[in-house]
């Protein structure tokens, strides 16, 4: 079994205590922190925990995390935490891209001819 680097991340980030909500708040990033998913979050935070989102960054330095932001960019995507900003760019077009088509893809499937011909 393959375990994600960013499994990884959040199994040590709940090993050195997880994160507390009231420091992200008193750091005023917040709004930034609340973009992650919900079952994520819960994994993270822990309101008896005394470390803030930049010493948690400190202490997992050895995943290539060099900053509060960093770790933030890298929890809500890690493929994009490790793209230069034109590669990062280009990626969220083709996430764009690739949205439209599945939209499209979903379209046509539900709007099948012989669905109406077998209803008459």
């Amino acid at each position: 079994m393959k375990v994600s680097q960013t499994n990884t991340i959040v199994n040590a980030i709940r090993d050195l205590g997880g994160i507390s909500p009231a420091k992200i708040k008193a750091a005023g990033t917040w709004r930034e922190w609340s973009e992650l998913p919900a079952n994520l979050r819960a994994r993270l935070f822990r309101h008896a925990s005394s470390n803030g989102p930049d010493e948690v960054a400190d202490m997992v330095k050895c995943f290539g995390i060099e900053s509060e932001s960093d770790l933030l960019t890298w929890l809500k995507d890690p493929v994009k935490a490790t793209l230069t900003d034109t590669e990062a760019g280009h990626y969220d077009q083709l996430l764009a891209e690739l949205r439209s088509a599945q939209a499209e893809i979903d379209r046509l499937r539900n709007n099948r001819p012989y669905r109406q011909c077998s209803k008459q």
